[in-house]
């Protein structure tokens, strides 16, 4: 894998973006040495000057194991592990991680694939690929990877806001004059599923206030 300057069109992998995040990354190299991970590649600085670390490989990962459960942030570092066979307690250590980023399967097996990507508690599953984005496909993560979504029509909801607006005007209302509303408001053919709902809620809370008798016109919209 080529590493150097981001801006040259045969690089494959920049630098960090800070010494910070420099030190950190190699920080998680050194524990997963220290733990007892097996290094396959990499596990240093890839240049005497800048922040670029080699692309690292790390082999026999246990579940307990701090790159395991915690998030190398931006880091070139890629490990792997053995779950076994799909059962109850594979998921679950699938699961034992406070992150959920995104998950990958890759599997000749279609029921297994539906499986998995339904239990595993990631944002994104992909399937027999990696790293796959479209601009209609929501992204983000469960647990401590984040709230909310990016891109697709979810990704809007982080531009809207949410107003709810409560008055009281039965009470101020004769009793002929609720039904001369209510005759009126049944007699509207709301189109939006939102207008619909408002609606029969309105009917629900003055057929209640009319009292028995008044049924007819509520059914109108139901």
């Amino acid at each position: 894998r080529v590493v150097g300057n981001p801006f040259d069109s045969q690089t494959e992998q920049g630098p960090q973006v800070d010494e910070t995040q420099f030190k950190k990354v190699l920080g998680y190299i050194k524990s997963g040495k220290e733990e007892g991970a097996k290094l396959l590649c990499g596990g240093g600085a890839a240049a005497d000057r800048g922040y670029f670390i080699q692309p690292t490989v790390f082999g026999d990962v246990q579940d307990s194991m701090t790159i395991a459960r915690e998030e190398v942030s931006m880091g070139p570092e890629l490990w792997g592990r053995f779950l076994g066979e799909v059962d109850k307690e594979v998921i679950g250590r699938a699961n034992n991680s406070k992150y959920g980023l995104a998950a990958a399967i890759f599997t000749k097996d279609l029921d297994k694939a539906n499986y998995l990507s339904q239990a595993l508690q990631a944002g994104t599953v992909w399937v027999n690929c990696y790293d796959v984005f479209g601009a209609q496909s929501p992204f983000g993560g469960y647990k401590m990877s984040g709230s909310g979504r990016e891109l697709g029509e979810y990704g809007l909801q982080a531009y809207t806001e949410v107003k709810t607006v409560s008055m009281g005007v039965f009470s101020a209302l004769p009793r002929a004059g609720l039904q001369q509303y209510l005759l009126l408001v049944s007699c509207f053919k709301p189109q939006k599923l939102q207008e619909r709902v408002m609606t029969q809620s309105l009917l629900c809370l003055m057929r209640n206030n009319l009292g028995p008798g008044h049924h007819s016109a509520y059914t109108v919209l139901c």
